[in-house]
């Protein structure tokens, strides 16, 4: 593993601060409403320095994700995938709680305003990408079709799509709501009520 120097922990450091930065002020002020000028004022540097680690305001909540997906990447996925007593459908609603579980712990406010700056992005990758957290949700399904869990008539990267439009209501409909139910409550038992209809049949 390649040594890190001074200078890139302090790059490192300085990204993830502009970065929380501009989260804070999007809480506060809401995205649109939040400039560059703004989360270089508060953080205390430079434009030149902003645009040394992000191309566009919009970069960021892109960056935002990138910590999520390192999350999934490096611990749930490995994790879950080690897992040897549990069934794959019980690894399917761990993961997707973890989906629920981290929009609380984010909370309500900041989860609405990622929503918010979404649809102004330029880029689907966080959706349709190749990232960590998708492609751990199809690696999980597709181990329960080979286990003989789920059915095999339904391409897996189908079930991984609806599932994932499932959480992503529902947790939309929580930020609609203002965070006045236990999602962590709620949306595992949606994502139950759909694996019940991909099960395969003894």
């Amino acid at each position: 593993m390649e040594k890190m120097t001074k200078r890139k922990l302090q790059a490192i450091a300085s990204r993830k601060h502009i970065l929380s930065t501009a989260m804070e002020l999007a809480v506060d002020k809401g995205f649109t409403q939040v400039s560059i000028q703004d989360i270089c004022q508060k953080a205390g540097v430079s434009t030149g320095a902003f645009y040394h680690y992000f191309k566009s305001k919009e970069e960021v909540v892109l960056a935002w994700y990138e910590g999520s997906d390192a999350r999934y990447r490096e611990e749930i996925i490995p994790n879950l995938m080690a897992r040897q007593d549990m069934s794959a459908e019980e690894k399917v609603i761990k993961y997707l709680f973890e989906m629920a579980s981290y929009a609380e712990e984010v909370g309500v406010a900041t989860i609405t305003q990622l929503y918010r700056a979404q649809l102004g992005v330029d880029n689907t990758s966080f959706i349709y990408g190749e990232r960590a957290l998708p492609e751990g949700l199809l690696n999980l399904i597709s181990e329960g079709q080979e286990k003989g869990e789920f059915r095999r008539d339904i391409q897996a990267e189908e079930v991984k799509e609806e599932l994932l439009i499932i959480m992503r209501g529902s947790i939309l409909h929580w930020c609609q709501c203002r965070g006045n139910y236990a999602l962590l409550e709620r949306a595992p038992q949606t994502v139950k009520r759909y694996l019940s209809s991909i099960k395969a049949v003894k």
